[in-house]
């Protein structure tokens, strides 16, 4: 498999630069975890753990992995292809864990990170290795736990869905301390971070940043104490808002001082009590509004509501429906079921080129949303049932659905009940989108025992500069 990233650049100079960075950054998480984690493992006396590691690879979460008299120690702070000095060094029962101390060789594709939060702020966790050999790190991590959890290789491997990796994120949810700072966990606690700015936001939502961080400093100072603990940005296409989370009641002054202040950036303004909570309006009254997103490939307009799930990188959504429909080879005769259809993201578009679609998801108020989603697009060939896709007896629901093609879009924990119920069932063409490997590759051996070969493998990019991964599926049974 052909190498995505290339080394290039004044590698001596950035190695240099990158080390030093480095080697603040790792002092300052290593004093953080040594302070929170005290107790959680045992601790090596001086001079009994390995001074020196080499990195082989990366673990999920971001960490690099060495081994150390056949055990598998999760490092802090390294990169492939590294040979690192360590310290905090922690014993467990199955694996060690340690923080970087210095890194004696660098990895050729380590960087300066871009943000000057990075040392702090829990969100990025691979700043410090260049995007394309992110992207690579992440697809080798999902193909080898393919191989060796699942025995299963996919028969193609196409280039990732990406995007740019800063600017890219359209969504996120920020943390209000009791001072009125504004920002995100630390990483490895739920400490807050305060942050003046974000380089993965999209540019709309960078610029809220300082208008909402002074008036939560304004509310600080005149309240007895913060009401608000969280705030959530959004942008679509066209729109830009905020969910202002306040536990205890922000009085109207206050409302209509933030609403006055982002009216300039032309940005609406929700509140919401409770967790799940309705939203309301600056005079306290209950409304329910609304958003939308375009699909311009396929001419669609999806509507949803501010509290409603959607993905958060815009660019690698339209790639990624793309993808998947033309993986389906979609006919005019087919019948699709799209479980765990949410608002109907992948339902609407894989009904512009069938029969007919039908989605199905375990949140009725989803539901009743894409149901609007197909009026509002003039849609006839669509049906939207609730039911849960989790339940033990799911598999005869799914039958009498007649479907011949399906795409499975599951949270986490993967969607295991319906891939152990789809024998005997006609479905030959089966696309699983997963934001999680090991659901995947669990689901994966499961779909292998019903028949079906893995055809097609792709990483979806959707958090750029971040351990999480999302990946792409075709499955094909004769």
């Amino acid at each position: 498999m052909a190498r995505l990233f290339s080394k290039g650049g004044d590698k001596k100079r950035r190695e240099q630069q990158a080390q030093k960075q480095h080697k603040k950054k790792n002092q300052e998480v290593a004093d953080k975890a040594h302070s929170s984690r005290a107790g959680t493992g045992a601790v090596n006396a001086a001079g009994s753990h390995p001074k020196v590691l080499n990195i082989t690879s990366l673990a999920q979460d971001g960490r690099g992995i060495a081994r150390n008299n056949g055990k598998t120690v999760f490092v802090t702070g390294a990169l492939p292809g590294e040979q690192v000095s360590v310290m905090h060094y922690r014993q467990r029962k199955r694996f060690d864990e340690c923080i970087v101390r210095d890194v004696e060789q660098a990895s050729a594709e380590r960087v300066l990170p871009s943000c000057k939060h990075f040392n702090e702020c829990g969100g990025c966790q691979l700043q410090h290795l260049e995007p394309a050999a992110q992207l690579f790190n992440k697809q080798e991590g999902v193909l080898e736990q393919l191989k060796r959890h699942a025995k299963l290789a996919p028969k193609v491997v196409e280039s990732a869905v990406e995007s740019s990796a800063l600017g890219y994120r359209s969504r996120a949810r920020l943390v209000v301390s009791k001072s009125g700072q504004l920002g995100f966990r630390q990483g490895g606690s739920n400490e807050p971070v305060t942050i003046s700015e974000c380089g993965i936001l999209d540019a709309r939502l960078q610029r809220l940043l300082k208008p909402v961080q002074k008036w939560l400093h304004d509310l600080a100072v005149n309240t007895s104490r913060m009401a608000v603990t969280h705030i959530e940005l959004m942008a679509t296409d066209s729109e830009v808002a905020l969910i202002v989370r306040h536990p205890k009641a922000v009085a109207i002054e206050h409302r209509q001082a933030l609403e006055g202040v982002l009216t300039i950036e032309g940005a609406k303004v929700w509140w919401q009590a409770e967790k799940k909570g309705s939203l309301q309006g600056s005079a306290g009254r209950s409304c329910d509004p609304q958003l939308q997103y375009r699909l311009p490939q396929y001419d669609l307009n999806l509507l949803f509501k501010p509290t409603h799930f959607t993905q958060v990188n815009t660019h690698v959504n339209h790639e990624m429906v793309a993808r998947a429909v033309s993986w389906m080879d979609l006919q005019a005769d087919d019948r699709v079921a799209d479980l765990f259809c949410g608002v109907g993201n992948f339902t609407l578009p894989m009904a512009r080129k069938s029969a007919a679609v039908v989605g199905v998801e375990g949140v009725a108020g989803m539901v009743e949303q894409a149901k609007v989603n197909a009026r509002f697009n003039n849609m006839k060939n669509l049906e939207f049932q609730a039911f849960d896709l989790f339940d033990q007896s799911v598999g005869q629901r799914l039958k009498r659905l007649k479907t011949n093609k399906m795409l499975l879009d599951p949270p986490r924990s993967g969607a295991r009940e319906v891939c152990e119920q789809l024998n005997g069932g006609g479905i030959t063409h089966l696309v699983y989108v997963s934001c999680n490997p090991m659901s995947l590759v669990r689901d994966s051996a499961i779909l292998h025992d019903q028949g079906f070969k893995m055809e097609k493998f792709c990483v979806l990019d959707m958090f750029p500069h971040t351990a999480h991964v999302e990946s792409m599926a075709l499955f094909i049974r004769s």
